[in-house]
Protein backbone atom coordinates (compact mmCIF):
# COMPACT_ATOMS: atom_id res chain seq x y z
CA UNK A 1 0.00 0.00 0.00
CA UNK A 2 2.84 1.93 0.77
CA UNK A 3 4.80 1.74 -2.29
CA UNK A 4 1.27 2.38 -4.25
CA UNK A 5 1.27 5.64 -1.98
CA UNK A 6 4.78 6.23 -3.52
CA UNK A 7 4.11 5.44 -7.13
CA UNK A 8 1.40 8.12 -6.87
CA UNK A 9 3.26 10.72 -5.47
CA UNK A 10 6.25 10.35 -7.89
CA UNK A 11 3.99 10.46 -10.95
CA UNK A 12 2.05 13.68 -8.83
CA UNK A 13 5.32 15.64 -8.83
CA UNK A 14 6.89 14.23 -12.06
CA UNK A 15 3.35 15.80 -13.65
CA UNK A 16 3.38 19.18 -11.60
CA UNK A 17 7.35 19.46 -12.92
CA UNK A 18 6.44 18.72 -16.64
CA UNK A 19 3.00 21.10 -16.77
CA UNK A 20 5.41 23.50 -15.41
CA UNK A 21 8.05 23.55 -18.03
CA UNK A 22 5.34 23.32 -20.71
CA UNK A 23 3.65 26.30 -19.04
CA UNK A 24 7.30 28.24 -19.65
CA UNK A 25 7.83 27.60 -23.29
CA UNK A 26 4.15 28.12 -24.46
CA UNK A 27 4.77 32.03 -22.47
CA UNK A 28 7.71 32.11 -24.65
CA UNK A 29 6.03 31.11 -27.53
CA UNK A 30 3.42 33.51 -27.07
CA UNK A 31 5.66 36.24 -26.45
CA UNK A 32 7.75 35.66 -29.53
CA UNK A 33 4.84 35.39 -31.91
CA UNK A 34 3.42 38.82 -30.12
CA UNK A 35 7.37 40.28 -31.08
CA UNK A 36 6.57 39.52 -34.38
CA UNK A 37 3.58 40.83 -34.87
CA UNK A 38 4.50 44.26 -33.68
CA UNK A 39 7.59 44.32 -35.75
CA UNK A 40 5.21 43.79 -38.99
CA UNK A 41 3.28 46.75 -38.04
CA UNK A 42 4.20 50.02 -39.73
CA UNK A 43 6.43 52.74 -37.88
CA UNK A 44 4.63 55.92 -37.92
CA UNK A 45 7.06 58.80 -38.76
CA UNK A 46 7.47 62.26 -38.16
CA UNK A 47 7.96 63.80 -41.63
CA UNK A 48 10.31 66.73 -40.30
CA UNK A 49 12.39 65.07 -37.88
CA UNK A 50 12.60 62.09 -40.32
CA UNK A 51 13.91 64.81 -42.84
CA UNK A 52 15.91 66.34 -40.84
CA UNK A 53 17.91 63.24 -39.60
CA UNK A 54 18.39 62.31 -43.08
CA UNK A 55 20.17 65.47 -44.19
CA UNK A 56 22.33 65.18 -40.91
CA UNK A 57 23.20 62.18 -42.22
CA UNK A 58 23.73 63.44 -45.66
CA UNK A 59 25.78 66.36 -44.59
CA UNK A 60 28.12 64.05 -43.08
CA UNK A 61 30.22 62.46 -45.53
CA UNK A 62 30.58 65.68 -47.89
CA UNK A 63 32.24 67.24 -44.82
CA UNK A 64 34.17 63.94 -44.56
CA UNK A 65 34.96 64.07 -47.94
CA UNK A 66 36.02 67.96 -48.18
CA UNK A 67 38.35 67.47 -45.31
CA UNK A 68 40.13 64.39 -47.15
CA UNK A 69 40.26 66.63 -49.87
CA UNK A 70 41.86 69.54 -48.39
CA UNK A 71 44.33 67.59 -45.80
CA UNK A 72 45.23 65.24 -49.32
CA UNK A 73 46.32 68.94 -51.19
CA UNK A 74 47.73 69.92 -48.00
CA UNK A 75 49.90 66.85 -47.85
CA UNK A 76 50.94 67.11 -51.37
CA UNK A 77 51.67 70.88 -50.87
CA UNK A 78 54.30 70.09 -48.37
CA UNK A 79 55.65 67.58 -50.45
CA UNK A 80 55.91 70.18 -53.14
CA UNK A 81 57.86 72.78 -51.01
CA UNK A 82 60.02 70.30 -49.70
CA UNK A 83 61.44 68.71 -53.14
CA UNK A 84 61.67 72.37 -54.59
CA UNK A 85 64.09 72.81 -50.37
CA UNK A 86 65.95 69.78 -51.85
CA UNK A 87 66.48 70.91 -55.31
CA UNK A 88 67.59 74.30 -54.28
CA UNK A 89 69.90 72.46 -52.15
CA UNK A 90 71.38 70.24 -54.74
CA UNK A 91 71.90 73.00 -56.87
CA UNK A 92 73.53 75.00 -54.14
CA UNK A 93 75.84 71.98 -53.93
CA UNK A 94 76.40 71.34 -57.22
CA UNK A 95 77.96 75.15 -57.41
CA UNK A 96 80.47 75.15 -54.21
CA UNK A 97 81.58 71.28 -56.38
CA UNK A 98 82.04 73.32 -59.51
CA UNK A 99 84.12 76.13 -57.72
CA UNK A 100 86.49 73.55 -55.73
CA UNK A 101 87.14 72.06 -58.88
CA UNK A 102 87.72 74.47 -61.27
CA UNK A 103 89.93 76.72 -58.51
CA UNK A 104 93.37 77.25 -60.61
CA UNK A 105 96.86 76.57 -58.65
CA UNK A 106 99.70 79.29 -58.86
CA UNK A 107 101.63 77.82 -61.25
CA UNK A 108 98.73 77.34 -63.59
CA UNK A 109 97.25 73.95 -63.54
CA UNK A 110 94.06 73.11 -62.51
Amino acid sequence: MESIKLVIVFILLFNILLTKSFESKNNLVSNNIKSVDNLQQPAILNDEEDTNSIEKRQSRPKKSKAKKRRNKRRRIQQVKNALTQLQSQIASIATRLDTLTTTVRPNGRR
